[in-house]
């Protein structure tokens, strides 16, 4: 795990915390592939440099005619930014397709950079776009086309005393037409198989440009250049698709895995960018889902090493009340609010952010409490299972699920009940699909989910009733 956790105020001071302490450090904005690291994956660190109150980290803004879009901002952020919605729906396309409710409102689309796995959703759309990664450090800024960031599988440009500060994206054209397309072994919370984004420029009827880039089919996303050329004056007829998508198929490199092997995974490129040139040229592009919650940011004060005792306390406000927790080190929100505060509705079921068991609300946002490190809760407010009845009485969603038999061994459900009132207080009356999107994150091996899907249902006319 860790020993040390510190708050940076800047870009600077992260990067000169990174060059003193070398490879005992790293950088923590989400922690949606870090914690996991330092928990199934045995990794050690000494210091954890805590870049999420950096501002422009958390920035979204126009510069030059490009938008900014700041490293630790999350995923749940870009969805429900309006000028991300109009500027950049492929990117948007792509990352509503990460992970689940919980994994979108904690990963930062700096995470996903960082991490520079090929299996990355964002990378194939920031890639189409032409976006560019802006590095910070003591040694001062630089930007680099996001083609050239990436040198192999997890590996970067990063010097060792920088760290990505964000990315500069150019807004999509009146004439430009995006799809992003994937495929998991599962339809929600699942690593690519493969995926890929597409971006057409049209000019009277014409293709003017083309930009597909492929994900997980290679050691980084990379652009399928043959492919894009042989667009290049078409009209998009369906020779031309298929021409197209078997020359993409063509330029992959995959590998044997356990998720498929190389000879599924090229037949995989083929349908899968067919599919979306198919999509582009019908324009029948797929439309963006609404956003699964709409809290407003508010950016916290950097707190002193002092403060928070270099990460082993933190005050914070839990189920209305104020505490001071004076012994987490090392220890995630999950532990912090069983060991400290006897809070045990708050449950481990798999330590990777993919159950959603101890699941609770942070700033009133479902997450994953076992991937937040316990001091980045430091001033904010957080709502377990054990805060949500009143008097006595049991929350009308709690109420639901006893009414409708959407328990049995109940393990997984202080999370499903947590996520369900975050659904239920950004939607009135949620239809089906989009309940099942909201719990995607949460599992249960006994149910089936049909009484659950019920039980949120009959609980939205009781919360939400006019």
């Amino acid at each position: 795990m860790w020993q040390r956790y510190v708050f940076a105020a800047s870009p600077e001071e992260a990067g000169s915390l990174l060059k003193e302490l070398g490879t005992e450090a790293r950088i923590i904005a989400g922690g949606t592939d870090l914690s996991v690291a330092m928990k199934g994956g045995g990794l050690e660190v000494g210091t954890l440099i805590d870049v999420t109150r950096i501002p422009s980290l958390q920035s979204i803004e126009r510069r030059d005619g490009k938008i900014w879009i700041g490293a630790a901002v999350a995923y749940s952020r870009l969805l429900a930014s309006p000028m991300l919605r109009e500027s950049t729906p492929l990117l948007l396309q792509a990352v509503q397709e990460i992970g689940s409710v919980q994994i979108r409102n904690l990963g930062s689309i700096g995470g996903n950079l960082a991490t520079a796995s090929p299996a990355g959703d964002a990378i194939p759309a920031l890639m189409a776009l032409g976006a560019e990664v802006a590095l910070a450090g003591p040694g001062g800024r630089r930007t680099v086309p996001i083609t050239e960031f990436f040198l192999g599988v997890r590996k970067t440009v990063l010097n060792d005393d920088e760290i990505i500060e964000g990315v500069l994206v150019p807004p999509q054209a009146e004439n430009q037409i995006g799809v992003f397309v994937k495929h998991g072994l599962r339809r929600a919370h699942a690593i690519s198989v493969v995926n890929a984004a597409v971006l057409v420029t049209m000019e009277s009827g014409k293709v003017a440009e083309a930009r597909i880039a492929l994900g997980s089919v290679a050691p980084t996303v990379f652009r399928a250049e043959e492919a894009e050329k042989m667009l290049e004056g078409s009209d998009l007829d369906e020779k031309a698709i298929a021409d197209a998508a078997a020359a993409a198929s063509r330029a992959s490199r995959p590998i044997d895995d356990i998720r498929g092997t190389a000879a599924y995974r090229r037949h995989l490129v083929e349908v899968l960018v067919k599919r979306a040139l198919q999509h582009i040229a019908s324009g029948n592009v797929p439309e963006l889902l609404p956003p699964m919650n709409r809290q407003e940011f508010r950016l916290l004060p950097v707190p002193s090493s002092d403060e928070i005792a270099d990460g082993n306390r933190v005050t914070l406000t839990v189920n209305g009340q104020e505490v001071t927790l004076k012994d987490v080190r090392g220890k995630s929100l999950l532990y912090a609010l069983r060991d400290e505060l006897g809070l045990l509705g708050v449950k481990d079921g798999c330590s990777a952010g993919e159950c959603g068991a101890c699941t609770v609300q942070l700033d009133g946002r479902a997450v994953t409490s076992c991937l937040v490190p316990a001091p980045q809760a430091h001033g904010r407010t957080v709502e377990t299972i054990e805060g949500i009845s009143k008097n006595g009485s049991l929350h009308p969603i709690q109420q639901a699920f006893v009414d409708h038999a959407a328990a049995q061994c109940g393990y997984c459900t202080s999370g499903f009940i947590m996520s369900a009132k975050a659904l239920l207080e950004t939607y009135r009356k949620p239809d089906d699909e989009t309940i099942k999107r909201a719990l995607a994150g949460n599992l249960c091996r006994c149910t089936g989910y049909y009484q659950i899907v019920e039980a949120v249902k009959a609980a939205a006319e009781e919360v939400n009733d006019d």
